[in-house]
């Protein structure tokens, strides 16, 4: 039996998330983002079957069976599988398999991570040549039709480059630096939540696009905040400023947090509180909010402590490395 397996890493966005949806990447002045890789991935395994498709969620323990490609298309309850698999294997005669290491609803990218994931198994277990920028395309596509509204690019950037990376809009389009960053320092200072609330970006995000369109003030001063603060996050991380990092970090969560109800939460609240009680510098949710993950700087040898107070709340903390490589 012929199988082909391949994995992307998902990613904690340091800052200037939301910023990368269309369009408010080309409309919020100085629009960029950052995120980190972390070695949590997500897993395809193409592999050869009799006839028709197939495809295996281990992480929603679904299995579904297909044998005709129009029912393969039309599939609801694992949409974005089954059109991934439809576009890159039209043929019969293939099971999917699939895997992420993200808790549910986390804010870490992992559904868009395993899109990638998905893509690279598919066309390697095709023997297509599909460079980079097509596969991003083709996964944010699919997720964005799934989801039925914008979703942003800088999921998939994670995944298929890793390590730190910098993205800036522009009419000439997106621009993606990989960030030389000291990345043993920075992992001494970050700590990673699980609140246990799951998120929906889709919606979150949406509510700010809408908002912004429409000519809510308030959400567009808060969005060029998000920008300015970005900048100031992407100085911090090349000279290794540490606290002036977590400076930048605050500031992207005071706007953040205002931009729609529910972008912060009880939970989140205490657990940002209990953190700097324990030594953290600072915080934020990752993705758009409303639960998933948050992130923590946190000062010199404080890290354990932190750790402590966030499983006192009932919390999980993930353990991870930086994974410099999509």
């Amino acid at each position: 039996m012929r199988s082909v397996e391949a994995e992307a890493p998902i990613r904690i966005d340091l800052s200037g998330g939301t910023l990368d949806i269309p369009p408010l990447d080309l409309l919020v002045p100085g629009a960029s983002t950052l995120n980190v890789a972390i070695s949590l991935t997500a897993t395809a395994t193409a592999s050869s079957i009799d006839d028709g498709w197939e495809i295996r969620s281990e992480d929603l323990g679904i299995q579904r069976r297909f044998q005709t490609l129009e029912d393969l298309k039309s599939d609801t309850q694992l949409p974005l599988l089954a059109g991934l698999l439809a576009h890159f294997a039209p043929h019969p005669g293939v099971r999917l398999e699939t895997r992420c290491m993200s808790p549910a609803g986390a804010g870490l990218g992992g559904s868009s991570a395993l899109a990638v994931a998905v893509a690279g198994a598919l066309t390697a277990y095709e023997e297509e040549d599909f460079e980079a920028e097509q596969i991003l395309a083709v996964a944010r596509n699919a997720e964005t039709r799934v989801l039925g509204v914008p979703t942003g690019v800088q999921d998939y950037v994670a995944a298929l480059r890793g390590g730190v990376c910098s993205l800036e809009f522009g009419v000439g389009g997106m621009r993606v630096e990989s960030l030389e960053v000291d990345l043993d320092a920075l992992r001494r200072h970050m700590v990673l939540v699980y609140s246990g609330l799951p998120r929906s970006s889709g919606i979150n995000n949406w509510q700010v696009t809408k908002a912004f369109l429409d000519g809510d003030t308030a959400v567009r001063g808060h969005l060029e905040g998000i920008a300015r603060a970005t900048h100031r996050a992407r100085h911090a991380l090349l000279s290794g400023d540490i606290p002036e990092l977590a400076r930048a970090v605050d500031e992207e969560w005071s706007h953040r947090r205002e931009l729609a109800p529910g972008v912060s939460t009880h939970a989140i609240d205490a657990l940002l509180q209990a953190g700097r009680a324990a030594g953290a510098l600072a915080g934020k949710v990752c993705g758009a909010g409303g639960g998933g993950c948050v992130f923590l700087l946190v000062g010199d040898g404080c890290g354990g402590s932190v750790q402590q107070a966030a499983r006192q709340l009932g919390m999980e903390v993930l353990e991870f490395d930086f994974a410099t490589r999509g």
